[in-house]
């Protein structure tokens, strides 16, 4: 098992604990949508959508945005 796996497993371990909103700004940016377009969709401002960004990288200790889209791909094959 590598560093990258053991910090894979760890990170579906927490996924459960992002709120619902987290969990859909992280869908959408996984399907690389923009910040903008991710905001028109939830309805919501563009600093909000950040906000739960933000929130969920500090969750899954993620610190950019191809890591999440990354670990969607994963969470998918799951």
């Amino acid at each position: 098992m590598t560093l990258k796996d053991m910090t894979d497993r760890k990170r579906m371990t927490v996924y459960n604990t992002p709120t619902d909103r987290e969990k859909k700004v992280f869908r959408l940016f996984a399907k690389n949508l923009s910040r903008a377009a991710v905001a028109e969709v939830l309805d919501i401002s563009p600093k909000n959508v950040d906000k739960h960004r933000e929130n969920l990288m500090a969750k899954l200790d993620i610190h950019d945005i191809e890591e999440i889209v990354r670990f969607a791909k994963l969470i998918r094959r799951n």
